[in-house]
């Protein structure tokens, strides 16, 4: 019997372990071309209800390209936008500017970089803005095959935890199979399938998990 619980779930898995294990094809993640230029309020339905800016406005991204695909982004233009903005709104460079409003703005600036640059919380946050939940308490009944998958892995950890090459295997394979689930929520949300999006945010956030595990052996 297997017990694993990943953040944000409420209920642990409790599973029998299967008679098949499932296969995986490991795909590679795209990162796509993202122009962070003139975002106009309104294009995109990621601002929050409270009408405050979503964190894609906070960063001055084009509308155009967050229609197509929300999830892609160039990570490497955000933190180049990041690093701008901070500095710009640090209490010892914003003259004239309250020094708690500063530091708010600062707070907030870097609450959605870190998130916008992780591809499990920058998913999470877009489905999010959808309505849309992630965190299901009934999984096992939604995904079993899946569930069944993850056991398998546990397994194989606790027979190989003293073996270095072995778990080097192990967090390789893991890798591949965290980099097919965040292919496939990129797929999902190009096609604007949230709830196919925050099935495979859900897979991820179970990898997720288990690259940990290995982590801390």
């Amino acid at each position: 019997m297997f017990r694993l619980q990943a953040k944000g779930f409420k209920t642990a898995i409790s599973l029998q372990k299967p008679a098949l294990r499932e296969t995986f094809t490991k795909f590679p993640v795209r990162r796509s071309l993202f122009s962070f230029q003139g975002c106009r309020k309104g294009l995109y339905s990621t601002s929050s209800k409270e009408g405050k800016e979503s964190y894609f406005e906070m960063f001055d991204c084009d509308p155009s390209t967050l229609q197509k695909n929300p999830f892609e982004i160039d990570t490497g233009a955000l933190r180049s936008i990041y690093l701008k903005k901070i500095k710009i709104h640090h209490p010892d460079v914003a003259k004239g500017v309250d020094s708690n409003s500063s530091q708010l703005k600062s707070a907030e600036l870097t609450r959605a970089y870190n998130t916008l640059m992780v591809p499990l919380s920058r998913a999470e946050y877009i489905l999010q803005q959808k309505g849309i939940s992630t965190d299901s308490e009934n999984i096992s009944d939604k995904d079993p095959e899946f569930l069944m998958q993850i056991m398998d892995v546990h397994e194989e950890i606790s027979s190989n935890r003293d073996s270095p090459e072995k778990i080097e295997q192990l967090m390789s394979e893991n890798n591949g199979r965290k980099s097919e689930e965040i292919q496939k929520i990129s797929v999902a949300m190009s096609n604007a399938d949230w709830e196919l999006a925050a099935l495979h945010v859900s897979r991820l956030r179970y990898w997720n998990t288990v690259d940990r595990i290995l982590r801390e052996l």
